[in-house]
């Protein structure tokens, strides 16, 4: 294994090195939600609240800019089961108000094949997007 060391990144010019079009998640979170929640990894988490049966409150360390940002939800129980997840701004325990979305917190919810609401132990979302 090779290991590369450098104070200054240039191009073959000398001139600096422009990185365009990067793009990083601001926030990403991972929690088991099937009984006492567990924050298994985070990133601009600052609290994942249970609110009902497969309905859950997450709170950002930091606000995002605006409400543009692009948010991917994720949500398993088994290699079995079919399960649905979903972020909004609905807070209230209930998946209703889609796509309306907030700076500080998200709604996130996850359903069966029957659509009805559960809890799932893995949970995972993740948040592209401009921080305030």
């Amino acid at each position: 294994m090779s290991t590369l060391h450098a104070n200054t990144v240039e191009t073959s010019s000398g001139g600096a090195v422009t990185l365009t079009s990067q793009v990083a998640d601001r926030y990403y979170g991972r929690w088991d939600g099937s009984s006492t929640y567990t924050v298994n990894s985070s990133l601009n988490q600052s609290s994942v609240t249970d609110i009902t049966a497969g309905a859950s409150t997450v709170t950002f360390t930091n606000n995002f800019a605006n409400t543009n940002y692009a948010p991917f939800a994720f949500a398993s129980n088994d290699r079995t089961q079919r399960l649905w997840a979903q972020m909004d701004g609905n807070f209230g325990g209930t998946p209703n108000d889609y796509g309306i979305l907030s700076t500080s917190q998200f709604g996130f919810y996850v359903g069966d094949e029957a659509s009805a609401v559960v809890d799932v132990y893995l949970n995972a979302a993740r948040i592209i997007g401009d921080l305030a």
